[in-house]
Parts: C-alpha cells; structure tokens; sequence
C-alpha cells in the first residue's frame, strides 16, 4: 500500500489523490487502506518514516566518516539530507507533512516532525564531537547548541526549498552555505578552516 501511495504521490501529487486509488494500485480494497491508515495524512506520515529509517545507515556511514574539514562535513551532511528527501518523497508531500506539523502542536506529524530534527541533531553531534576533540572546532563550543542550530538552518531552508516553486536544489545548498560562513567565523579557530 505504501509503494502503491509513494507512486501515485509522485506521478499525480499528494492532494489529488484518492485513497480509493491508492487501494486500486495496491490490488486491496479501500477499507484495507482504512483500516491500516484512517486517512491519506497518515499514509504520508508512514511514507516519510519508511524514509528516515532507509536513510540511516546512509547518514550513519556519512557522519562516522566525514570530509576532514568540519565546514566541507557540515555542507556535505546537509546535501545529504536534501539529496534523500526528495528521492523518496515530492515537494508536494513534504509541504504537506511539515504544514501538518505546524497547524497542530499535539499532532502526530508534529510529533514525527520532532523526532526527525532530533534524529539529525544527534547525527550532527557524532559528526562535530571528534572535529572538537582535534581542534577543528574550538573547545568552548557548545557541540550541542551549534547541532541545533545546524538543524535549524537545514530545516528552515528545506521549508523553503519544498514551499517554493522555484527554489532548486542547487539553491537550497547555497542558502545553506551562505549561511553556514557566518556561523563559523567564530567557531573554527584561525588557521584550521582550510585544514586538510
């Protein structure tokens, strides 16, 4: 059912499709779809959980293994998550799940919306960790508010990319990278922002 959502998602958007064809692609009856998911909402939450758990071996592999530099790292991660985002649902479908998320605050796509940002903080701190330990990212930085603020500028970003018709994905990186340069004037200490 799942498979039978994503492509119909994809090839005649979110909003106009009808659980009633995701049943008829799916070779099940509506009320299996029903009973499963109570609504088409919920059959988007499902997709983009399916796609966060098939994308963390991928990030995991990522943040374990980065570029040497923490800056080329950090623009690499982020690349990353845009690249995955839209390789396995439409802008569409994200702009629906992250609407979801902000109209109610008790909402289980604000819940999932939640855990998903968590999930890329605690990437970001198993990445930023050891380029502290080295001396990449000074001493005296909260690892874990500059993970959160990471998170914020790639989510903030992503909103955009997937809420503006025009936006590219090569746009969305640059926006990223252009606010990332202000962020570390003051994080990498002088000397180490070009090290190898």
């Amino acid at each position: 059912m799942l498979d039978a959502a994503a492509e119909l998602f994809r090839r005649q958007g979110y909003e106009t499709t009808r659980i009633e064809e995701v049943a008829d692609l799916a070779k099940v009856s509506a009320q299996t779809v029903y009973n499963y998911f109570a609504n088409k909402p919920n059959i988007l939450i499902a997709l983009a959980v399916r796609h966060v758990r098939s994308s963390i071996p991928e990030r995991s592999a990522f943040v374990r293994n980065p570029p040497e530099n923490p800056i080329e790292a950090i623009k690499g991660f982020e690349s990353l998550l845009a690249d995955q985002a839209l390789r396995t649902l439409t802008r569409e479908s994200w702009c629906a799940i992250l609407a979801a998320s902000m109209l109610d605050p008790r909402s289980r796509a604000r819940r999932m919306s939640l855990r998903f940002n968590g999930l890329i903080r605690r990437h970001y701190k198993i990445m930023l960790r050891p380029f502290q330990d080295e001396g990449k990212i000074r001493r005296e930085i909260d690892v874990d508010a500059l993970a959160e603020l990471l998170t914020a500028i790639g989510t903030h970003n992503f909103a955009r990319l997937v809420a503006e018709d025009g936006m590219t994905l090569d746009e969305l990186k640059a926006a990223v990278e252009r606010q990332l340069a202000p962020v570390f004037v003051g994080v990498i200490p002088p000397g180490k922002e070009n090290a190898e």
